[in-house]
């Protein structure tokens, strides 16, 4: 092919000519078969068929023909510039709609060849070319066979100015292996239905980027072609989701029977236009939903059955959930599966929900310290009043009140620190437990003790590990048994006298006043009150806070499966 000026119009044609004319019994054969390429073309006046301006014979004999000048590229051109960008991030601008949309046109002009009694034979990527302005064209009509006999008189006036050529003249075989029709290795009847299956294969590229045929060798491809192949983009490139209106139609158009095919490329573009214009092959799509909803609720099934990865088979079954719903957004099933995928909890806390649980008990902890705090800093405001009420040891007294700013110190800088460790729980712990413990002092070991003991036991469980929590329990028991334990087999003075069936006692640091000893009970007994109703309160708030958090999730979720769903329906009506 040359580019040439044609200087009398003032623009550039393209020129074909013949490289070579054989020896002289050749020759005549060679040189008429171009010429009837270049009528053939001619007579077919399409948008989609290159138009030719003139023809002859060169100085030197060579045969020639011009035609229009055409500017884009081939669609193999195209499909290799696809396999290229597929690993690029740039978008590509060939996308599946706009070759689509071109195939359609590529379809309707070989139809309008089909009406003038011509079957190209040879359709292939790399014989249709697109422009950069939507032109398409149906290139190299060398190997097209005009039909039988027709009614139509243009039909006839076109067979009579072109002279037929035998398969013997130029090969057992007229097309290219991996795009021939069966028909054509074989050598039967060839006529509208042989350029429909030549179609299928290149819409088979287009979809999924890979031949129908493998084309390593002529011979392979022509065994494939013969035995047939499986054609359905969803069994051989699943992963790229292609619709699935197009396994019916690349399976009709790629069928080994030609009546099996569509009957006409016409009717293989109109199937094409149905899709674009989203008229959906609903019954289908259903069915795969159902499908993919099976599917989802076999998973389901395996999950309750505890035979396998828990975790896969979630992912697996949210998989064809998605599909199912994507298909038919009105599949019940689906959406039932999807709330209940979507509420399951696992069977094991997957790593970003331990990380989570580990700062939350974390945040609970530092909440915890500060808390106790506190709470603390208000047991230390009644220190001076038991000053006020006196002492008859007063070193005794001493040491527990050293004993309580030593604990206010520590957790003031506790509560500082970002984390907040077992170990340094456990610490706390035993140091509240004998300050508590230590209170016998005052009024025995069955006054306040016990009641301090309880609230800081609910205190540490309330934000200690589950092993941690009978150690907490021993811990409060403890600190009321231990102090009497000590009185009972004498290591201290007993702190209760029963004479007479009266109870009476005997406090070991505390000078017993009556007015000074009511007003010190009755304040403590005040902060006893309120330091476990503080506790409940905060309990109380935080189990209704975890609550709300997750009715809203729940809600949330539930109000996705129904959106997701609405927008489903909504698209697919819109489509």
């Amino acid at each position: 092919m040359h580019l040439y000026a044609d200087e009398w119009i003032g623009r550039e044609v393209a020129l074909k000519a013949l490289r070579d004319l054989g020896d002289e019994e050749e020759a005549p054969g060679i040189a008429e078969r171009f010429f009837r390429e270049a009528r053939l073309q001619g007579q077919l006046e399409h948008p989609a068929v290159v138009p030719v301006y003139d023809l002859g014979v060169s100085p030197d004999g060579r045969p020639f023909f011009t035609m229009k000048r055409v500017r884009g590229l081939t669609l193999a051109e195209i499909m290799e510039r696809r396999r290229t960008e597929s690993t690029s991030e740039e978008p590509s601008p060939h996308g599946r709609r706009r070759l689509l949309e071109a195939f359609v046109r590529i379809c309707l002009a070989v139809d309008f060849a089909h009406s003038r009694g011509v079957v190209h034979r040879d359709l292939k990527p790399s014989n249709v070319m697109l422009g950069a302005f939507g032109e398409v064209y149906v290139l190299d009509w060398g190997v097209a066979k005009l039909l039988e006999q027709s009614e139509d008189p243009e039909v006839e006036s076109m067979r009579e100015s072109l002279p037929e050529v035998s398969a013997t003249d130029i090969g057992s075989w007229m097309g290219t292996p991996g795009f021939m029709a069966p028909e054509q290795i074989e050598g039967g009847e060839v006529g509208p239905w042989t350029d429909v299956y030549s179609l299928g294969t290149i819409l088979f590229e287009i979809l999924t980027s890979e031949p129908l045929h493998p084309r390593k060798s002529p011979v392979q491809a022509i065994s494939s072609t013969r035995a047939g192949v499986e054609a359905r983009p969803s069994k051989r490139r699943p992963e790229l989701h292609v619709p699935p209106e197009f396994d019916s139609i690349l399976s009709q158009a790629t069928a080994v029977d030609p009546q099996d095919r569509f009957p006409s490329a016409r009717a293989l573009a109109e199937a094409i236009e149905h899709y674009l214009d989203g008229h959906r092959d609903q019954q289908l799509r259903r069915d795969i939903a159902a499908g993919y909803a099976t599917r989802a609720q076999e998973a389901v099934n395996a999950m309750d059955a505890d035979t396998a990865d828990d975790d896969e088979l979630h992912r697996a079954a949210l998989r064809h959930v998605g599909r199912a719903l994507a298909l038919d957004p009105d599949n019940s099933t689906a959406a039932e599966l999807l709330r209940q995928l979507l509420l399951r909890e696992p069977k094991g806390d997957p790593p970003e929900v331990q990380r989570a649980a580990a700062e939350t008990d974390a945040e609970m902890r530092r909440n915890a310290v500060n808390f106790l705090f506190w709470r603390s800093l208000l047991w230390t405001a009644c220190v001076p009043l038991t000053l006020w009420v006196g002492y008859t040891r007063p070193v005794i007294a001493g040491i527990a009140a050293a004993a309580i700013l030593v604990t206010m110190l520590a957790l003031a800088v506790l509560r500082r620190r970002p984390a907040i460790s077992d170990a340094t729980g456990l610490g706390l712990l035993g140091v509240t437990t004998m300050l508590f413990g230590s209170m016998s002092v005052l009024f025995g070991p069955f006054i306040l003790v016990p009641s301090l003991a309880a609230t800081n036991s609910i205190f540490f469980v309330l934000h200690s590990r589950p092993g941690q929590r009978l150690v907490i329990i021993l811990a409060g028991v403890a600190a009321v048994m231990l102090p009497f334990v000590a009185e009972w087999i004498g290591i201290v003075p007993p702190s209760y006298v029963f004479e007479a069936g009266r109870m009476l006692v005997q406090p070991r640091v505390m000078a017993i006043d009556e007015t000074r000893t009511t007003a010190l009970l009755a304040l403590l007994h005040v902060v006893l009150a309120i330091a476990p109703t503080v506790i409940a309160l905060r309990v109380r708030d935080e189990l209704l806070a975890a609550q709300r958090k997750l009715s809203l999730s729940s809600w949330r979720l539930g109000q996705l499966a129904t959106d997701l769903r609405d927008v489903l329906t909504d698209d697919a009506r819109a489509a």
